[in-house]
């Protein structure tokens, strides 16, 4: 594999080697090595395609943290939380919310600030970090709703 993905560096196929590497058996000892590279390949097509399917394979092979990492090496936060939120890990998910930058407020983000949010207040794992994340990205009149509904 590493030998026939390198001729394939030289011979500039960067795709197929990119394939060879995602396609390393995740008991290889170089399979965490293997994706990284591949994440490292940029396709013709869409910049985010490797690192998408990087991701993939990590989450397929449940390796949560690694898929984690890679999303966030490559600056993509919100998708990075959202990866916690569904594997029931709220409270990280709130930390890399909001330890990054808290100008992006794409609906896609505010889809996942909300989600992660109404999963701390409503399952009471910590109130205080919902409240916190919907007032840190701006959204005041859904905070002010949780608190009418938690006082009331």
């Amino acid at each position: 594999n590493s030998l026939t993905s390198k001729t394939f560096l030289k011979l500039g196929l960067l795709e197929k080697a990119r394939n060879l590497f995602l396609n390393t058996n995740p008991s290889d000892k170089d399979y965490l090595n293997n994706m990284m590279l591949a994440a490292l390949y940029n396709s013709n097509a869409d910049k985010n395609e490797s690192v998408q399917l990087v991701v993939k394979n990590f989450l397929e092979n449940n390796m949560i943290n690694e898929a984690v990492d890679v999303l966030l090496i490559t600056k993509d936060t919100y998708a990075a939380a959202e990866i916690l939120a569904n594997n029931g890990r709220n409270r990280e998910a709130y930390h890399v919310l909001m330890l990054n930058d808290k100008k992006n407020n794409s609906d896609d983000s505010k889809e996942i600030i909300h989600k992660i949010a109404n999963s701390l207040i409503t399952k009471k794992e910590n109130v205080l970090f919902g409240l916190k994340l919907l007032s840190s990205f701006g959204y005041f009149n859904e905070m002010i709703n949780h608190l009418s509904l938690n006082i009331f």
